[in-house]
């Protein structure tokens, strides 16, 4: 019997989106928020997102869990990986630096669950989702809405579109054969 696979999706940030598959069926998706004053530093902010990210991945298990009736599947988590865009000094800000340390609170969160990661360049991820790899925010939300397998969620926010737009990277290169997951 083939192993199921839970397939979850995270888009770095502050605000972190994401999604769920579990054989390709869509189980969940949203925001994490962690909005800028509500906490009382930076460091209180990013922890909590660390504690949210944790709760994140574990309530995804217990969902692929109920969806299949089973006790194991195996899961793995795809990310875009944020750190190429700091090549560019343009991207170089305090807001920046925020979403690589959500992107390292991904990495620990799944590293302290044993869950591995994934990760895409950004211009994969934009090139496999909507055709260009330097496509702006704008055209991605644009494309989501007209074209994509996902237009009939309505309306989302960019955050859980980006989410999306890594789990179709990662769903064409599965396709391909340019990734085996076993």
């Amino acid at each position: 019997m083939r192993d199921k696979h839970l397939i979850i999706c995270l888009d770095a940030g502050m605000n972190l989106g994401h999604c769920g598959f579990i054989e390709g069926y869509l189980l969940s998706y949203g925001t994490v928020l962690t909005p800028k004053g509500k906490y009382p530093s930076t460091q209180k902010r990013l922890y909590v997102q660390f504690q949210e990210i944790l709760k994140l991945l574990k309530e995804y298990k217990e969902l692929a869990r109920e969806h299949l009736n089973a006790t194991r599947c195996k899961v793995v988590v795809v990310t875009e990986d944020v750190t190429q865009s700091f090549a560019n000094t343009k991207f170089r800000s305090k807001h920046n630096w925020l979403v690589v340390a959500s992107y390292s609170a991904i990495f620990i969160a799944c590293g302290k669950l044993g869950i591995p990661v994934l990760t895409y360049a950004p211009t994969t991820i934009k090139k496999a989702f909507c055709g260009s790899g330097k496509a702006k925010k704008e055209e991605m939300e644009k494309y989501f809405h007209e074209e994509s397998d996902y237009k009939h969620l309505g309306a989302v926010g960019s955050h859980v579109i980006d989410s999306l737009a890594i789990y179709a990277t990662f769903r064409k290169d599965v396709e391909a054969g340019k990734i085996e997951i076993t």
